[in-house]
């Protein structure tokens, strides 16, 4: 039985996952492999495929999945940010 605190984070997970093709651009312009993805959050690289393609995913997984997108794009945002290294 979810408890009320994890029912919230599963919703809010859901509401702020991106578009498919927005998860696709996200791990790409990180330069991240579908295999890092899927290691890291402990599935098969076909599951970030599908995710990609438009699956949501569930449980636990899209709590990490959509904290990973969230934290990905703030690398490659940052990016920007940081001086060249020499």
């Amino acid at each position: 039985m979810q408890t009320h605190s994890e029912l919230l984070r599963l919703s809010d997970a859901r509401r702020r996952l991106p578009a498919p093709s927005m998860r696709t651009e996200i791990r790409q312009a990180a330069r991240v492999s579908c295999e890092e993805m899927a290691a890291t959050l402990g599935v098969h690289k076909s599951t970030i495929f599908a995710w990609e393609a438009g699956a949501t995913p569930q449980g636990r997984y899209i709590v990490a999945y959509v904290e990973l997108l969230e934290e990905l794009r703030a690398v490659v945002e940052g990016a920007g940010d940081a001086p060249a290294s020499r």
